[in-house]
């Protein structure tokens, strides 16, 4: 541990210093300048200046200053644009230093008119011109956040998409799900500069998915959201939605400090951002980020209310029948002051991550250019029950005073594409692409024994590792098929190839020593098996699975008039695992008026089962409410994969693709000027929805048996993927956005969303096997859990003056309620209450380029409910669903950071 806290320090320490170094390389020619508003003399930051033909890229700061160095004499077009803005431009002759002032005009017409490539291949359009719903997130937005994870900055600012703060899930903490519209993980897809990103090779919760918090935020310049259907386009996955996170591509650079801590003192973190572009021969940019990130763990747990230790013992009649004078007397302390035991909160994390983005432009008017990263995360969770001193998995010799496992789980992520492109007369642009990606999971459990292994027993524990490996080829066009460029034509092909593997533990993890329990009133019975809090990957459990798909696609868009756009995709794709699927997408806008236009679109998608759903198979321990005894108790429970004969004899089936029908309809209107608003409404039939089945456990006596035939030891339910249910979400997305340029007062930016979304379960697949078995595949407390209504609204104010930025933001997380089948009197258990935070955050840009700020995340410390004495496990869970909070319970998070630009 030791040894690899070093080594994380030193390759920091290294990537650092090489980024620093090559920035301070001497330049030749400076070009200096400062942005303003033309009307209002308002400092504009955040606008976009191109030089050419050197292709040099940066953005202004805060007090609208920016500079461009390493240039050599000569003649450069400079361009500068900015949202809300006409586009400057002007032709500079360069023979020494320089220094400019630049008036940019405002102009309505500009605003949210900065191109975006997610939602269609063909042309480029404005947010306000798309057929479908857009978000884009800007730089600016990205630097005022205050965010140090991808995931929840998007959950700030997109109220559609949602991150739950899991704080016990036994990896969910270190890969946490995210979901758009209510949806499932894996019905979202995530691309980095137009190319499909790899997925997890663990499964988040029911699902699998991308690791956004994978990509560093120092790495991005901008990131778009698609909310609509597009598997026409780009095929499995994009149900819901898709993500487009576009990298920093400028010649700029900075350096970038934050440090902070929670209300209540723990939690402490920071994070290390470098970033810088370097311009090469011939117009060619790289750009190198590197992200660090180190952050403690906080503690959320109420005082453990459970007897601890074994005490005097009597049956029904009265009589003694285990005596235990001194664990009395422990006991007696113990309920006087209650201690916490476990920790419920966010886990401690070493990050450590970095991304390039190049192109470089050839002398025959082609282009290669190439991007990726790796990204490492050391977790340590701590989301496994404290085994108490009388628990049968104790080892009392080794743990007399009981103990709490946690759970060190290593990510590592790395992705790498590569292509060119060129305009070729008879095809079009072409873009030639390879891709690759990974990810592997190990899993380590630290502070645990294995019980049938007695006193001989290690305390830390290898459990395994997941890995998944994704490989791309593409080859993409775009032409237009006629002079006036009315009718355009995108076409391509895809072949991708997915491995998927589960490499087996040590055996200590897994193995059943034969020893039984050593003490206690349960001395001499057979003990539990298995490192306890996570039971390793046996040699049975060990896969290695791949498959290819192949794709074809073509899509047809047609600008009728300056006022109406059409179009329509189809994409063909062939799954060797599964077989064929053909989806098609049609949409259109028309601006009946002015700056009004209606919008709409239907679609037809699929998302193919991952190879991990199909083969994953683990034990681990689940908190669910028992109604015999009307509380939270904690079970040893197995998700089997399909294939095993346990699985078989439940009902398993081969899986086959989910098939989604998405349709959408919308407004988007220029009411005055500098403001823009689109209201889009939509629905989505998901059909065969892949997800885990409910518990089967052996209080059925059926399943006992069944589970003795097949030798399930030691565990107390299992169950497994299946095509379980049809689902149906119907909703609504609300944006708009205000420019202000005054005179005196400076620049104010105006941002408010808003969504709201209704899931409900409309058909459920039983099969005659489990009702054979008095088994429903998604018992009634499944389907209440799984069908939420949820509204969710963000507000932000951004405000720009004389090199202060001021940022606010309010952020609604709406009532998640459910039909969970509990009973009325306890407060909050049929609904999620909503929440409503407090973001803000005020820096200054001082002349050197140094900027300071401090901040502050959910000011007012605003979290769940306490929790029901019923539902809180003893006391443990001290908030009510606080491992499903979209806000988790972190609380308060205060911060300050430091930077540099150069």
């Amino acid at each position: 541990m030791k040894t690899m806290s070093t080594s994380f320090k030193k390759l920091f320490g290294l990537m650092a210093l090489f980024t620093l170094s090559a920035s301070t390389l001497k330049a030749q020619l400076t070009l200096k300048g400062k942005i303003a508003a033309a009307e209002s003399s308002s400092l504009i930051e955040g606008a976009t200046i191109t030089l050419n033909p050197v292709h040099k890229m940066t953005k202004s700061a805060a007090d609208g200053s920016f500079v461009l160095s390493g240039l050599k004499t000569g003649v450069y077009q400079l361009e500068i644009s900015s949202v809300g803005f006409a586009k400057f431009a002007k032709t500079i002759k360069l023979i020494k230093d320089t220094v400019i002032t630049v008036r940019m005009t405002d102009n309505s017409s500009n605003l949210n008119e900065v191109s975006i490539s997610v939602g269609n291949r063909g042309k480029s359009r404005s947010i306000i011109k798309s057929p479908v719903p857009v978000q884009l997130i800007s730089s600016q937005e990205i630097k005022t956040s205050g965010y140090t994870n991808t995931a929840e900055l998007i959950q700030m600012l997109v109220p559609s998409f949602t991150q739950n703060r899991i704080v016990r899930g036994d990896g969910s903490e270190t890969i946490r799900p995210s979901t758009m519209r209510g949806m499932g993980t894996d019905q979202m897809l995530v691309l980095v500069n137009g190319k499909r990103r790899h997925i997890s090779a663990f499964l988040i919760a029911d699902n699998t998915g991308v690791d956004l918090n994978a990509i560093p935020v120092s790495a991005i310049e901008s990131i778009e959201v698609l909310k609509d259907g597009a598997a026409a386009i780009y095929g499995s996955d994009a149900i819901a939605g898709v993500i487009n996170i576009i990298l920093k591509k400028d010649t700029g650079g900075s350096v970038d400090v934050q440090s902070g801590i929670t209300s209540r003192g723990d939690g402490f973190n920071t994070k290390i951002g470098i970033d810088k572009g370097f311009a090469l021969k011939n117009n060619g940019v790289l750009n190198v980020a590197v992200q660090g990130l180190y952050a403690e763990k906080t503690v959320r747990a109420g005082a453990d209310l459970r007897k601890q230790y074994f005490g005097t013992i009597k049956n029904a009649a009265g009589n003694v029948t285990y005596s235990d004078p001194i664990g009395d007397a422990k006991n007696a302390a113990y309920a006087a002051d209650p201690k916490v035991t476990m920790i419920e909160g966010d886990p401690q994390k070493k990050v450590l991550g970095t991304m390039i983005n190049y192109s470089q432009p050839l002398k025959n008017e082609g282009k290669i250019y190439a991007f990726g990263g790796v990204n490492y995360n050391n977790t340590l969770n701590g989301s496994n029950r404290f085994r108490l001193p009388s628990d049968d998995g104790t080892v009392r010799s080794i743990y007399p005073d009981g103990f709490l496992a946690r759970g060190k789980i290593v990510t590592t992520d790395y992705s790498f594409s590569g292509g060119y492109k060129q305009d070729f007369k008879s095809f079009g642009m072409m873009d030639a692409s390879i891709s690759m990606g990974g990810n592997s999971v190990q899993f380590n459990l630290l502070n645990s024994d294995n019980p049938s292994l007695g006193t001989k027993s290690p305390t830390d524990f290898y459990l395994g590792t997941h890995h998944f490996n994704q490989y791309a080829a593409n080859l993409d066009f775009v032409k237009a098929l006629d002079q006036n460029k009315v009718y355009s034509l995108a076409y391509g092909a895809e072949f991708r190839v997915e491995n998927y593997s589960i490499k087996a533990g040590e055996e200590a993890s897994y193995i059943d020593g034969g020893v039984p329990i050593l003490d206690g009133p349960n001395a001499g019975k057979r003990a539990p098996v298995g490192s306890q809090g996570y039971v390793g990957y046996r040699p049975s459990n060990e896969v290695a699975q791949s498959r290819n798909t192949s794709a074809a696609y073509a899509e047809l868009t047609a600008d009728f008039t300056k006022s109406f756009t059409v179009s329509a995709a189809t994409r063909y794709e062939y799954y060797s695992d599964f077989g064929s699927t053909l989806n098609g997408k049609i949409s259109a806008r028309y601006e009946f008026i002015k700056g009004y236009a209606i919008r709409g679109a239907a679609n037809t998608g699929f998302r193919a089962p991952s190879l991990q759903q199909s083969y994953f198979s683990q034990t681990q321990t689940n908190y669910t409410l028992d109604p015999a005894v009307g509380q939270i108790v904690s079970r040893e429970n197995s998700t089997l994969p399909i294939n095993s004969p346990a699985a078989i004899a439940l009902g398993a089936q081969p899986l086959k693709p989910e098939k989604s029908y998405n349709v959408s309809a919308g407004l988007t209107a220029l009411p005055v000027k500098n403001l823009f608003i689109t209201a889009d409404l939509y629905a989505v039939r998901v059909n065969d929805r892949i997800v885990r089945t409910s518990f089967f456990t052996t209080s059925n006596p059926l399943i006992k048996k069944l589970f003795d035939t097949y030798n399930i030891v030691g565990i107390q339910s299992a169950r497994y993927f299946a095509n379980a249910i049809d689902t149906r979400t119907q909703g609504i997305d609300i944006v708009a956005q205000y420019e202000l340029h005054t005179t005196d007062l400076g620049h104010f930016t105006f941002l408010a969303s808003y969504n709201y979304n209704l899931l409900k379960i409309v058909g459920v697949h039983n099969s005659a096997t489990l009702a054979s078995l008095n088994e429903n595949i998604f018992n009634p407390e499944r389907i209440a859990a799984t069908a939420t209504k949820q509204n969710n609204f963000t507000m932000s104010i951004v405000h720009n003056l004389n090199g202060f930025t001021s940022s606010l933001r309010v952020y609604r997380a709406g009532e998640l309620s459910n039909q969970y089948p509990i009973p009325q009197k306890v407060i909050g258990l049929n609904t999620m209450p909503a929440l409503i935070t407090l973001d803000a955050e005020v820096s200054y840009q001082f002349k050197n380029k140094v900027r300071f700020g401090i901040g502050a995340n959910n000011i007012f410390d605003k979290m769940p409910p306490l929790n029901d004495p019923s539902l809180s496990f003893n006391g443990n869970f001290k908030y009510y669903n606080g491992n499903n909070s979209q806000l988790g319970v972190t609380g308060a998070y205060y911060y300050a950071k430091l930077g540099y630009s150069f």
